[in-house]
């Protein structure tokens, strides 16, 4: 199986794998349990953290550290910025 990717957008949404329609929730312990249950069914166990560049910090570490708890191996992808002419 391959990774597992996160999305965040510039509102604080989290968003796992290709669903980018339902945010999940982090108070609830929502966002916790689908991570916990992707990863079981990856190999790898590595995350893809994928953010906007207006993402807050504060959520950002929110994610790494459920990540860090799973034991799960982290990359930051980042956008390539693109170039105003």
């Amino acid at each position: 199986n391959k990774s597992v990717i996160v999305s965040i957008d510039k509102d604080g949404n989290i968003f796992l794998g290709s669903d980018t329609k339902k945010a999940l929730n982090i108070k609830t312990g929502e966002f916790s349990a689908q991570l916990q249950e992707a990863l079981a069914k990856s190999q790898e166990k590595k995350v893809y953290v994928r953010g906007d560049g207006d993402t807050p910090y504060r959520i950002i570490a929110y994610v790494l550290t459920e990540c860090k708890k799973l034991e799960a191996q982290v990359s930051l992808v980042t956008e390539p910025e693109t170039k105003k002419s």
